[in-house]
Order: structure tokens, then sequence, then C-alpha cells
């Protein structure tokens, strides 16, 4: 109403019409008193007209004081702003090249102290939308405008800023530098001056300049928001969606634009919907898209270009608001639009419609014919989202990759770091990466390395980690440590939160088999925080356990301490757990959540209900699925020490039907149940359905399954003191081509020797004689292999190491098992490899006897139940013949705080060592008045110190009698 200038209310389409059809000037820029010339100039319908009334006014000028013509040149002032608006396309460029617009332009700048404000601000204004570039106009009326800047009102000053934001010749001169400073420092004074008119069309010169004075921009955005009266929808739309731009979220101008959004909805623009849903996607009000916003973008889907479809498309994706049909509707809208596309819109269009191309098949052939003609103009980052929407559409071919690539390599020495990092990701996806293109971007990455985020560090080692072997020598030597080194300094970071970024770490950890305390620390420190923000799927999370729990010995210990003594990481799992395990999943899902909380040894009594449920409705589920599926189920269920009767029964009728003729040789080894069924013979054979096509595809249990998985079901079955199945070890045999397992976490050959050394036990020799010799080669040679985690020397950290960084603390229970020993004079051997298996924590060789201790890596938490890895380790130890002293790592600790530990060793060896107990006494004795030799009768703590506040110990050297530590020898 207010532009059509009648009195009722009119409809969408008239605004705009009326919108589009006016020729009109900016205020600011206008004399308030026009004179007739200036009347005759605003009623011209043409840019003729307007260089036909400035002829007498140059005339006028040639013969009169330029000091008295301040009326004429207000008037080619403001013919210079009429021209501009008359002036578009290639009529711009012809009017530019007349020579009447060269004489009204030198007549301006010869007498700019002559000017007024207004006239000023409108012959910039003209200037600025024209595209002018003669040097010495900008400048003389740039330096008239600084002379008449403290004469303007608000609404001139911003006028004059959008003036110099418009033209980049203006922009870029030297004088226009100065000048902008003034001008915002004028701007923050009396941003409450302005109206939010003026705001909403000063905002986008804010962005196009790239102010970041965010008290400025605050106070606008406070402005804006708090203004009374009415303001127009479109002006409120472009003010809000200009503050989105700028990064800055005021919430209570969103809130503002949804109320204007519900009472004006009937009067939005085409544009004012698309600027209103950039804005609104800042919030979480989902309610106005679907109400309000997507029906009005409906009725606009033939009036929206492709620019605004894309902006859409965006904005409501972002908004989680977008479903299949909407999306569907602007794809179709946009499919006869693709050659007006820019290199914004084509790679928006590939990333964001990529859900729905089965809506408009034509329309990702069109995006990237039109994207191979936009090739020269993309930047690298759209370059980056070039190849991912090309791979997730799949709508490239090759000659568009080699294009993108050769634009890479030409884009390479003037890229950031992480936009490099972004195209060797989008390239290394799509398979089309090359050793040329690799080292341009490498090299680019390496320079601007200080300079990157956290997140490109973990991208750039993921990436590198799973480059194909012919690719692994382009990478530079330095560029992985130097990668690790920034990212611990940059640990303390935004990227800990995200699920995502931890998984990929560990994941380029593990392929790049790096131990790295300092940044697993970083890791699990903030995991329960990242699994709660970010509300992870089942495969992100399920992900994140399994390789939490493939690490190697030492890291895994570490992880374990974590979940032990954390009860806040405990929650965070059992909350995400049960968002997923409540759900209805098929076995496989189910198989793999009981293998990664195997993995880490979560048992509570929330995954014990379910592993309850799913072991009741499994049983037929698991005949049609794939064979690996029950062999990890089975191992999982073994390794948590969960439904053993359960599994016992599962094991032996998946070896009945996948080993028939072994179960026939050696019936006796086979214990009748009343569940169990009966050893198949040939007409049991034959009842098997052949007609069920699932086994020729994979599944049944005699189906093939992978060699991992079989190695874990023998290591089950071992747990379990099950018969292990010569067929089934040769399997294995040839799953790993006569290999041993090669895992980093060194997991696998720990299983294999477990499953030797379970063989060698209780195998017969009928068994042994009928496996082949090759495979019993291989358990042997398995059997001898040495193991780190076996050899290493378990020791506490110095203290002033520890002092330096922030860690869980570790237990040195083998030291002070052997300090303790020492004292009582019993001789020993510390950590020592049984049968080059399983590890004691304290061996007495000479009586065949051992102290096992259960520490964190053997029991689970938080139930605190044994873990079946520790069952079978004490099971082998016996079988071996080694007597066994079974302890706690919670009993050795509090007795190390009591300074009790030499009494409680004393007490357990009693049998072994009858002195032994009398030797372990505090009080009484020769012994316990002895000091300064090192060997007295005294406590543990002659030879340990506690370190106050931390959970480590050290020994202690020099002598020193009895007595806790701090004390003297003589008490």
């Amino acid at each position: 109403a207010e532009v059509g200038g009648g009195g009722a209310e009119l409809g969408l389409r008239e605004v705009e019409a009326a919108e589009a059809d006016v020729r009109a000037v900016e205020e600011a820029a206008s004399p308030t008193a026009p004179t007739p010339v200036q009347e005759r100039l605003l009623a011209s319908r043409s840019a003729g007209a307007v260089l036909t009334e400035c002829g007498p006014l140059l005339s006028e000028l040639r013969s009169a004081n330029p000091a008295d013509a301040s009326s004429q040149l207000g008037s080619l002032a403001l013919a210079v702003q009429i021209l501009s608006q008359w002036a578009s396309g290639a009529q711009r460029a012809k009017l530019r090249r007349d020579r009447r617009l060269a004489e009204i332009l030198e007549a301006l700048a010869s007498s700019p102290a002559a000017l007024e404000p207004w006239a000023v601000l409108s012959s910039l204004r003209g200037c600025s939308l024209m595209g002018i570039t003669l040097p010495h106009v900008l400048e003389a009326l740039l330096g008239a405008a600084r002379h008449r800047l403290v004469e303007m009102s608000p609404e001139q000053v911003s006028l004059l800023f959008q003036s110099i934001a418009q033209s980049p010749e203006i922009a870029g001169m030297r004088i226009s530098g100065d000048l902008r400073e003034e001008v915002l420092t004028i701007l923050q004074q009396r941003a409450f001056e302005l109206d939010p008119r003026s705001i909403a069309t000063l905002v986008p010169a804010l962005v196009r300049l790239r102010v970041t004075d965010k008290t400025l921009i605050g106070r606008l955005a406070e402005h804006v928001a708090s203004a009374q009266g009415s303001v127009r929808i479109q002006d409120m739309a472009a003010a809000a969606s200009g503050f989105v731009a700028l990064r800055v979220v005021h919430s209570p101008l969103i809130e503002k634009a949804g109320k204007d959004l519900e009472q004006n909805i009937h009067l939005c623009t085409p544009r004012a919907v698309v600027q209103l849903s950039m804005a609104m996607a800042e919030s979480d009000d989902v309610q106005h898209f679907r109400d309000l916003l997507m029906p009005a973008a409906r009725s606009f889907m033939l009036d929206f270009n492709a620019r605004d479809l894309c902006s859409l498309a965006e904005a409501f994706s972002k908004a989680r608001a977008a479903d299949a049909d909407f999306l569907a509707e602007l794809a179709s809208g946009l499919e006869t639009k693709v050659n007006t596309m820019g290199a914004h819109e084509v790679t928006v269009a590939l990333n964001i419609f990529a859900p729905v191309a089965y809506s408009t098949p034509r329309l990702f052939p069109a995006v990237a014919a039109r994207l191979q003609n936009l090739v020269d103009e993309i930047s690298p980052r759209q370059l980056a989202r070039a190849l991912r929407g090309l791979a997730g559409s799949g709508a490239g071919d090759t000659t568009l990759y080699v294009e993108l690539r050769e634009r890479a390599v030409r884009l390479a020495p003037a890229m950031y770091g992480g936009n490099a990092v972004d195209v060797l990701m989008a390239l290394n996806e799509v398979g089309h990466l090359d050793a040329p293109t690799l080292e341009s971007l490498l090299g680019t990455t390496l320079r601007q390395l200080h300079r990157m985020t956290a997140a490109d560090y973990i991208a750039i080692l993921y990436m590198t980690s799973q480059l194909p072997a012919d690719l692994q020598g382009s990478v530079p030597e330095s560029l992985q440590d130097e990668a690790l080194h920034a990212l611990r300094g940059r640990g303390y970071g935004p990227w800990r939160l995200e699920l995502e970024a931890l998984a990929h770490l560990l994941e380029a950890l593990r392929a790049l088999r790096v131990q790295d305390e300092e940044l697993l620390e970083l890791v699990i420190d903030r995991l329960p925080a990242a699994l709660r923000s970010s509300r992870p799927p089942l495969e992100l999370l399920v992900r994140t356990l399994e390789l939490l729990g493939d690490l190697p010995a030492k890291a895994r210990l570490h992880v374990r301490i974590h979940m032990h003594r954390r009860p806040r990481l405990q929650s965070a799992l059992r909350h995400c757990l049960g968002k997923h395990i409540n759900r209805r999943l098929d076995i496989e899902s189910q198989a793999v959540i009981a293998r990664a909380l195997a993995g880490i040894g979560f048992d509570d009594p929330v995954t014990q209900e379910w592993l309850d449920r799913v072991v009741a409705l499994s049983g037929p589920l698991l005949e049609s699925a794939p064979p690996g599926v029950t062999c990890e189920f089975i191992a999982a269920l073994a390794e948590l020490s969960w439904q053993r009767s359960w599994a016992r029964q599962t094991a032996r009728k998946l070896l009945r039907q996948r080993y028939p003729d072994w179960v026939t040789q050696f019936p006796n080894k086979w214990p009748k149940d009343e569940d169990a069924d009966e050893a198949p013979g040939e007409e049991e054979e034959k009842e098997v359905p052949q007609e069920n096509a699932m086994f020729r595809f994979g599944v049944g249990f005699d189906a093939p399954a992978e060699a991992d998985s079989l190695l874990r079901f023998a290591w089950a079955l071992a747990a379990l003191n099950e018969p292990l199945p010569g067929p089934l070890l040769a399997e294995v045999y040839a799953g790993f081509d006569g290999q041993l397992p090669s895992d980093w976490s060194g997991l696998g050959l720990q299983r294999l020797q477990a499953v030797a050394l379970q063989w060698s036990l209780a195998a017969s020799e009928a068994e042994k004689l009928a496996l082949p010799e090759d495979v019993r080669e291989w358990l042997e040679l398995a059997q001898e292999v040495p193991r780190e985690d076996l050899h290493s020397r378990q020791q506490a950290p110095r203290p002033e190491r520890r002092s330096k960084k922030i860690a869980m603390p570790t237990f040195g229970y083998e030291q002070w098992l052997s300090i303790a020993l020492s004292q009582l004079h019993i001789p020993h051997t510390a950590g020592m490899p049984i049968a080059n298996v399983h590890r004691a924590a304290v061996a007495f060789p000479a009586q065949m006897q051992v102290i096992d201790v259960l520490s964190q890596l053997d029991v689970s938490a938080p139930a605190f139940r044994t873990l079946g890895s520790a069952e079978l380790r004490r099971r082998h130890m016996v079988q071996l013949g080694w007597g066994l002293h079974p302890v706690g790592l919670r009993e050795l600790y509090d007795a190390m705080r009591k300074g009790s530990l030499k009494l409680m060793v004393s007490k357990m060896l009693s049998s072994l060592d009858p002195n032994a107990a009398r030797r372990g006494t505090y009080r009484g004795g020769a012994n316990s008045a002895a000091a300064g030799d090192g060997t007295g009768g005294g406590g543990v703590g002659s030879g340990l110190r506690i370190l106050k506040g931390r959970s480590a110990f050290v020994p202690r050297g020099g002598g020193g009698g009895g007595g806790v530590a701090g004390r003297g020898g003589s008490r």
C-alpha cells in the first residue's frame, strides 16, 4: 500500500509489481525543495531525456561563477543518480561511453566544494551504481564527502557507506579507507538515530566490506529488535538475513522477525521469504518453517531464481525442516534454471539435492554440465564442495574430474590450508587423486600448517593414513609428525566435543600405528561430553567404541582405567546405548554392539538385560544370518562371561552343522546335554532346506566366514573350555594365508596364542595327528612369537614427568609386589611370561607358584565381573601346573595405602614359605629394630613412597629400617 499509494491493502503480486516499476531515487540523496529543473529530471522517463535536460545546465556552468552554481551542480548530481537508476545491462555500458555523461562528471569534479551534502551523495551513488572508474572524479567526490561529513544526517552517512561498498573501484581507493573509518565511527555513535529501513539497507554494505565491529553490529541489531511501530516485513527480512551473514545471531531480532512473519505473511515478497528463511534457520523454531515459510515458498515457486531456490534448500536443510517432497519441488523448479546458475548455486545444488536425485533424474547431469562450464570460476572452497557433491550424487565423469583436479593444482599456491585439506579429502573420496595433485596440495598444507585448526589436522592425518600404497611416497616425511605435534598444541578445543572428529583421529592413529598417550587422554577426557552433545547415530557410536577397544595393550589399559574410575563416562555410554538397544535392530547390528561392548569391557544391568533379550530371541535369527555374526556374538558373550550356557549350546550347534565329519570322528568330545542338538548324520543333512537361497548368498552356519571372526570364535571356544575342532583351526590358517595376525593392537596374535595353548593342552594325540602338519607348525610358531605386552617392564612414571601432563594414574602392582617380596627375602620373578602366552604378576619358578592380579583389563565396568580372558588365563596356568594365588588390584591398592602390603603378601604365601608370615610381622623379632640396611622387618613403606595427591607409587632409594613411609626406622 505504501508503494502503490492507494488506501487499500494490496496483494502480494501487486506490491511486487509496483516496486519493480518505480524508478525512485534515494531520499537521503535528493533535494528537500526541488527546483523546476530537478522536478523535470525526476519526471524523466528515459536516460536520453535526462541527458537532454543536462545540456542547458552545462552551458550555464561554462559562463557562471562556480561559487554561484550550486543549483546547477545539484541538478547535475541528481541527474547522475537518475541515470544510474535507468541504466542496466548493455544500456549501462553504452551510457558510460556517452560524451555528455563525461562532461557532467568533469563539471562535478571541477567544483566539489560547491556541492551540498545531498548532491555529493547523489553523485557518488550514481557513480557506484554505474561502475564509473575515473580516478580524479572519484577522488574529488570522496574528498567533498569527507569535508561535508559532519553536516550529514545519520541516513546520509549510511547511504555514503553503502555507496563506498557498492563500487569496488571506490572501495579500493586510498582515500576511501580513511573515509570509511570515519563513517563507521559516526554510525557507532548515532546508530539509534537510524530508522529500521536504513539499517536494513546498511547491513548488506557491512557484509560486503567485511566489517567485524561487534559493537556497531550489536547496536544496530538491538535497535531493529526494539523498534516500535510498524516495520515493513521486507525491511525486517533484509536486516535479519544481513545480520546472519555477519555471523551475529541476535535472538530478540529473530523473535521479532518471527512475530512479524506471523502477522504479515500475506505481504511477503519472494525475496523476503528467502531472507527470512536464511535468518530463521539460525533458530530452533521448526514450526515457522512448516506452517508459514513452506506454504509461502510453494506459492512463489515460479518467481524464484536459481540462487533463491538453492538458498531456500540450504536454509530448510539447516533448520531440519526440509522433507523429501519439498526438496523435490525445489529441485524441479531448479531444473529449468540450470543455465542461470553460478558457481555457488552449482555447489549447493550438488550437495543439498543429492537425497532427492531420484525425483529429477535430469537435474544432476545438467548441473554437472553447467559445472564444467564454470570450472575456471570456482573458488577453492567451492571446488571442495563440488567434488563432495559429485561423489554423493554420482553425476561426475572422468573428464569433469580431470578438469577439477587441474583447477586444484592451479589454485594450490593461493589456497588456505583448510581449503587444501578439503580438496584433498574430496579428490580422495571420488578416487581421482594422483601424485602431482597430492604433492601440490600437501605442499600448501605444510606451508599453512601453523594457521590451520585442529579439525584440519585430524582431517589431514586421516586422509594420509587412508591413501593407497602407490601414493604414500608422495607424502612429505615430516607432515604427519608436524600435524601430530600441532594437534597436541591445539588439544583444548571444541573438536573434542565432536564424536566424528574423535573417531577419525583414532582411525588415523591406528592406520599410522602411532601410540600417543597425550592425544588418547585428550580424546577420552571429553568423551562423555561428546557422547551427550553429538547425539551419535548407532554406526558412529559403535565405530568409536570398537576403536577404543582395538588399541595396543598400554593404550587399552588407559581406556579401561577411565571406564572404571569415571561414573560420568559410564552414564554417558549408558544413555547413548539405551537410545539404540531399545529399538528393533537386526541381529547383525546387535552382534556388532555386543562385540564393541566386550572390547571395552562395559557391563551393567542395562546391557545385561539387553543381552538376555537378544539371547531369548536370536536362536532362529542366527541360523539365517552370516556365520560371522554368530561367531562374533558368541565371542562377545564369552568375554563378558554372560549367558555362557547359551553360548556353549549355540557354539556346539554351529560346529555340528559346519564340521559334521569332525564331530562324527571324535564323538567323545561332545557331552550330552538336554538342549543341544544331536550330531548330524546323513538323514539330518538331507533335512536342510535346499530351496533356501540364503545359503548360497553367504548366510547360514555352513557359509564362508572371515578369518578374524573365525579366530574370535576359536578363542571363545577356548574361553568356554569347549573342544577346538581341527577343521576350524585349518580354516583359520587358510583365512590368514599361513601368516600370523598383524593387527596394530596385537589382540589377534594374543587370541591365536591362547587358542594354540588350549589346543596343545586339551587336544588328544589322535586330534593332533589328524591336523595338517603345516597348521600344527603354524600354531607352534604363533606360540613362540614374543609379544610386547608380555616382555615389557611395568613401572610407574616418574613424578617429575607426571607433574607436567594431565593423565590417568597408573598402578604398578608388579613393582609393589616385587618390593614387598624383596623385603621378605623370597626369590621371585616379576612380570614373568607363562608359556609365552600369559603374564603372571609375580612367579616363583622353583615352587611353580604364581600371584595373579585382576587389573582393570580383567574385570568389567561398572559391574566389576571377571572377564573371560582373565578366567582363561587362570585356567591355563593351573593346567600348566602352576599353583595360583589370586588377588584383586583393589586389595593390593588398599593394602598399599594402609602400609600393610608386606603383611598381606606374607599371609598369602605362608603355604609356599612357612617363614614368610613370621618375617612379615610389624612388631616383634630382631628384624623390627634393624635400621639402615634396607632388609628390616618393617612395613612396605620402607621401600615405597606414596605421593600426596597422586595415585602412583615409586621405589624409594637407600636403606631405612621399617615402618610406614615418612616415619623413622626405630618405630
